[in-house]
């Protein structure tokens, strides 16, 4: 539009310290809102060896109950919630459940009855069409980098042995992430992309090839977008590209940044994060042309225009309600500080001041 704003400053909202005899602070790794049939919502955030839930006021509540976190900034954790349960996975540490609290059902290793050799470990995962979906599987000390799991159906701890899909296995690539487009579950390999529909029967689900070259090198650079009364997905690809897919094609979106682009490390493309604005009509990444990520980048897919943000050193996002019950972004640095983002009362720089701008 070729107008300037200006944008407002993001807000202190929890410290996750770890509580350890030598504290490091150490990064955030991984932020959910787990939103229940009950109604009620509940922030989590993973960060060092522990998880905690977060309430509206930023007070802390550890709920790890003895699960196992390896502390490291780039074992990023990837949730969804199903049958009002917090689902994660790391692709190092056996997946986790959580109802969010030290109460009740608490928190727990994701259990595999039925299995003959459990999971213990998964890169990703989605709860697609009353499924829970597993994808790029550790089973036995065997790792199955094209491996989708899937458990029985209106279930998440019941499981069968045969209820798998190598896909293009021994290939060169691995499952990278998942998403639903549509009616379809979507599966982005490191240099293709897959669509997963549901069929029934014996066969039960169909597994389609539909882009080839073009695919995802970061799990949680995927988002689903909707651009009036159409969708798509936005991630980010191993030759330093950001792009769009519609469920036919796939178009690059970050063109006009190019030159930024080149700048990003290829070395720490897996581990750019992203959320999406829906409101605003925002997608940020989180990358890091150095050992962290220390630049956001902000595509306003309302006007197909994009900025640069500075000083926002995001390894986890999550959307979340705050205290008058409104979405805001969050993010979690390395310093185990969780900011919120946009904070319409952070507009000045300093407190007070009714200067003018000329």
């Amino acid at each position: 539009t070729g107008a300037a704003s200006k944008r407002n400053g993001y807000d202190f909202h929890s410290r996750l310290d770890t509580l350890a005899l030598t504290d490091d602070f150490e990064a955030v790794t991984g932020m959910h809102e787990l939103y229940k049939s009950t109604g009620s919502r509940t922030k989590m955030a993973t960060c060092g060896n522990k998880l905690f839930a977060i309430d509206t006021a930023g007070v802390k509540t550890d709920i790890t109950s003895g699960i196992t976190i390896t502390e490291s900034k780039d074992y990023q954790w990837s949730f969804i919630t199903a049958l009002d349960y917090g689902i994660g996975t790391n692709n190092v540490d056996p997946p986790i459940k959580t109802a969010g609290s030290t109460t009740g059902a608490g928190t727990s290793t994701l259990q595999f009855t039925g299995l003959t050799t459990s999971v213990t470990d998964a890169k990703c995962v989605i709860w697609w069409k009353n499924y829970l979906i597993l994808g790029n599987t550790t089973e036995g000390g065997t790792v199955h980098s094209t491996r989708i799991r899937w458990s029985n159906v209106g279930t998440i701890q019941t499981w069968l042995d045969d209820d798998y899909e190598d896909i293009a296995a021994l290939g060169g690539q691995q499952i990278e992430g998942f998403a639903q487009l549509y009616d379809n579950l979507i599966i982005f390999l490191t240099d293709s992309i897959y669509k997963v529909s549901l069929v029934g029967g014996d066969q039960l689900i169909v597994v389609t090839k539909i882009s080839e070259g073009i695919g995802c090198i970061a799990k949680n650079s995927i988002q689903n977008i909707q651009i009036g009364n159409s969708e798509g997905l936005v991630s980010l690809s191993r030759d330093k590209t950001i792009n769009f897919f519609d469920g036919v094609k796939v178009a690059e979106i970050s063109t006009n940044i190019s030159d930024l682009m080149d700048t990003l490390s290829s070395a720490r493309l897996p581990y750019a994060v992203s959320v999406d604005d829906q409101e605003n009509a925002h997608y940020y990444l989180s990358a890091a042309t150095s050992e962290d990520n220390n630049v956001l980048l902000d595509f306003h897919y309302g006007i197909g225009e994009w900025s640069k943000h500075t000083q926002i050193d995001a390894n986890a996002f999550c959307i979340a309600n705050d205290a008058n019950e409104k979405p805001q972004i969050y993010y979690g640095n390395y310093k185990s500080i969780v900011y919120q983002m946009i904070d319409p009362d952070k507009n000045s720089d300093v407190g007070g001041d009714m200067g003018t701008i000329t």
